[in-house]
């Protein structure tokens, strides 16, 4: 495989139905983090079953967020409570306004609400990209830096399951995932392989306070054996001619 083939295809334009039928596809495909961000939310009984099925059944670490004046309403609805008791965090921040549907492999950006009737009686547009695409870890940045402002919320007097951070030390705890996925050069924390981000959220927020791309950590992304892996050059030798 070429390095054209790792760093992915380039980003598609979705409009319309196209775009809810690649958020169902991205919710049920979703096997370590799925992250729905949109301010107004009124989901269909099948993505509820979804969703708790990705964070009950699959233990896949859920985030829903959306706009804080609606969490009023939104506590009093099915959905909120059944996400709730599901284990999926919910989380509400001031002003919201933007739609991002995402999961570790694919991000959709786009105009359309976590709404049941958006895809069918609303003009719509969206971009879908890859993990590997350039767009992810600045999308990756963009969602640090609402994290700054999401409020966790409280459901039945307890906080949700899981909280809106540490995603990578919950993975850890899990098994180890196939060679076919990457491993964080700093901890080795099973990740998504991407070659433009090779480290876990919270190793890359270490990394990015410096951002040397000469410096040298403990083991490589692909296979997860101990090497000098630096972001520069964060696969070994073997791998590195696996890839070429």
């Amino acid at each position: 495989m070429g390095f054209l083939g790792v760093f992915g295809s380039a980003p598609r334009l979705l409009t319309d139905g196209a775009i809810y039928t690649k958020v169902r596809e991205l919710i049920v495909g979703a096997e370590e983090e799925l992250l729905i961000v949109s301010p107004y939310i009124d989901p269909t009984d099948d993505f509820v079953r979804q969703l708790h099925d990705a964070a009950d059944s699959r233990q896949v670490q859920v985030r829903v967020v959306f706009r804080k004046d609606k969490l009023a309403e939104y506590r009093g609805s099915g959905w909120f409570r059944e996400l709730a008791a599901a284990g999926v965090t919910l989380a509400a921040i001031d002003r919201l306004h933007s739609k991002i549907y995402r999961n570790e492999s694919l991000t959709v950006v786009t105009s359309m609400n976590f709404y049941s009737s958006s895809g069918e009686n609303s003009f719509e547009v969206g971009v879908l990209f890859e993990a590997a695409h350039s767009l992810s870890e600045q999308t990756a940045a963009y969602v640090e830096s609402l994290e700054r402002h999401m409020e966790l919320v409280h459901v039945g007097g307890t906080q949700s399951k899981r909280s809106a951070r540490g995603a990578s030390q919950r993975r850890a705890a899990r098994v180890r995932t196939p060679a076919a996925r990457g491993h964080c050069l700093r901890c080795d924390d099973a990740i998504s392989f991407n070659l433009e981000r090779p480290y876990c959220a919270d190793d890359y927020a270490q990394w990015a306070r410096y951002k040397n791309e000469n410096f040298e950590d403990r083991y490589c992304h692909r296979c997860g054996a101990q090497h000098p892996a630096t972001m520069r050059k964060p696969l070994c030798h073997d791998c590195y001619e696996q890839l070429k």
